[in-house]
């Protein structure tokens, strides 16, 4: 019998980006596993004041791992600026009552 832990990641690739149309890394993947088999799925960026720049996905259902893409735009449609930006996904499965908070950081970047 095989023991394993199942854990709970967030990743982004690629990082850093550059979303420029220059059809090379023009969006990234951000890619999740999470410990629940099921669980209604929040995904925002916030940029690093704490401001929130955009949702991604908001209470999207979702099986234990998913991708999402992310083209670096605003919730306005506008580019986002060269920066820091974090991404907070909230995962919560009312049903066991178990909630799970990721976070981890992308670069959005174009040539100067």
């Amino acid at each position: 019998m095989t023991n394993f832990l199942q854990y709970n990641y967030i990743s982004v690739s690629p990082n850093p980006f550059s979303p420029d149309d220059d059809s090379f890394e023009d969006f990234t993947i951000i890619n999740y596993n999470l410990t629940q088999a099921t669980s209604d799925v929040r995904i925002k960026i916030f940029d690093s004041k704490g401001r929130l720049v955009r949702t991604l996905l908001n209470n999207q259902p979702s099986g234990s791992f998913g991708s999402v893409i992310f083209d670096g735009l605003g919730d306005d449609g506008e580019a986002l600026r060269i920066g820091i930006y974090i991404i907070f996904l909230e995962a919560i499965n009312e049903g066991a009552g178990v909630v799970e908070n990721l976070k981890t950081v992308v670069v959005v970047a174009r040539k100067l």
